[in-house]
This record gives structure tokens, C-alpha cells and sequence, in this order.
């Protein structure tokens, strides 16, 4: 279905451009409704490659030491673009913090989590990132002023293709938490969520320390 969305899309709006009667500006509309849906079906597509990937992972060997507070700076900065489309205001609480890990895994749970709040938040809405060390795990934060989820619906979030009701479904593919999800659970830590419907949500992303156990 997540497929086939998409190409019926495109095969429908590549028809009509075949009528020659069609003004310019309808052209011109059918033309940017394929390529957002082309790029909706290579976005769905490589997310289907990468959690079909770490599905079949069982450790995480590629582990450096890095700054995560200054990793979350540079994911705020890629996703700069959707963040002032929407007048969001982003702030980020955290002190010099280094952790242990595959820096590229790590990177794709903020860039899903950040996206995800960006997506949901209301026009010049308010993100708070918060880092915070504690002894035995280093805890993250997303809170956003969104929608929020329903409580029935948490629990299946974090589940392939699922996508809450009313939730600008279109928007996405559904997979970005999956692999969240799949990550975390890769290098052994926890992920929570707290929400209420119109009140946002907040996602907390618990990286233990340890660095005995190994991940690919």
C-alpha cells in the first residue's frame, strides 16, 4: 500500500499531462505533484533498504568517541530548512557531553526524533532539546508543542507503517521511528514517550554507557 500510493499518484497525474488543452499552471501543478511523490517514493524506499539493514544487525562494532551535544547542534542545523519554514524555535540545554558509539546510527535517531517534532509542531512552535548525564546513561529529550499522540495509540508508534490518525499520515512513511526504534535497541538503551492530544509530545532516548557490549 505505501508503495503503490505513490506510483498511482504519479501513472494519474503523468496521463493528464497528456491533455493538450491543459494551461500552463495546471501543467505546472501536475508536474510538482510528481516530483513531491517521486521524492515521497525514494524517501520510503531508502528507509526500507536502512531498517531492513539494521534488522539483520545484531552488534554495533564501528563505535568512536564523540561529542553528542555538538552532534545534536549539526542535526538541528541540516534540518535548518524545515525548521524556518515553520517559524519553529529550537533550543538546545546541554553541557559537554561525550559518549561512546557508531556516531553515523546514533545521528539518524535525532535527525527522526527532530523531523518528527518539526512535522507535528504548529506554526511557530517550540522544540526543547535537553541532554542530561547521569551515571550510568546519558538521557535525550524532544519535546514539542505539537499535536500530540493519543494514549491508546502510543504503544504502536514505534511499529513498521503505522501512523497515527489525523496525523498529516501523507506527510511521512511511517519507518522513521521503526528504525529509531531498531537503533536504540541496538546499543541496548531505551526510548520513552509522554504525550497528550493537542498538549505535544515529549520523546526521552536513554544511551547507556557501558561500553563492553558490542554493536554492528
Amino acid at each position: 500500500h505505501e508503495l503503490k500510493t505513490p506510483i498511482a499518484s504519479i501513472q494519474g497525474f503523468a496521463k493528464l499531462l497528456s491533455d493538450d488543452n491543459l494551461s500552463k499552471e495546471e501543467k505546472e501543478e501536475y508536474i510538482n505533484i510528481i516530483l513531491e511523490e517521486t521524492q515521497r517514493l525514494s524517501n520510503l524506499s531508502s528507509n526500507m533498504l536502512k531498517l531492513s539493514k539494521l534488522e539483520k544487525q545484531e552488534i554495533v562494532t564501528n563505535k568512536t568517541e564523540y561529542r553528542l551535544d555538538n552532534q545534536i547542534r549539526k542535526a538541528i542545523i541540516m534540518l535548518d530548512e524545515k525548521i524556518n519554514s515553520k517559524k519553529i524555535k529550537i533550543s538546545l540545554d546541554s553541557s559537554e557531553v561525550s559518549i561512546y558509539e557508531d556516531e553515523d546510527l546514533i545521528m539518524e535517531i535525532w535527525i527522526n526524533l527532530i523531523n518528527n517534532a518539526i512535522k507535528y509542531s504548529n506554526e511557530k512552535g517550540e522544540i526543547k532539546i535537553k541532554v542530561i548525564e547521569e551515571e550510568n546513561d546519558v538521557k535525550v529529550s524532544i519535546k514539542d508543542e505539537g499535536i500530540g499522540i493519543p494514549k491508546d495509540k502510543q504503544e504502536r508508534i514505534f511499529e513498521k507503517f503505522y501512523q497515527v490518525e489525523n496525523s498529516r499520515a501523507g506527510e511521512g512513511s511511517g519507518l522513521g521511528l521503526a528504525i529509531v526504534k531498531r537503533i536504540v535497541d541496538l546499543i541496548k538503551g531505551k526510548i520513552e514517550v509522554e504525550s497528550k492530544e493537542k498538549q505535544g509530545t515529549k520523546i526521552i532516548v536513554s544511551i547507556p554507557k557501558e561500553t563492553d557490549v558490542l554493536v554492528v
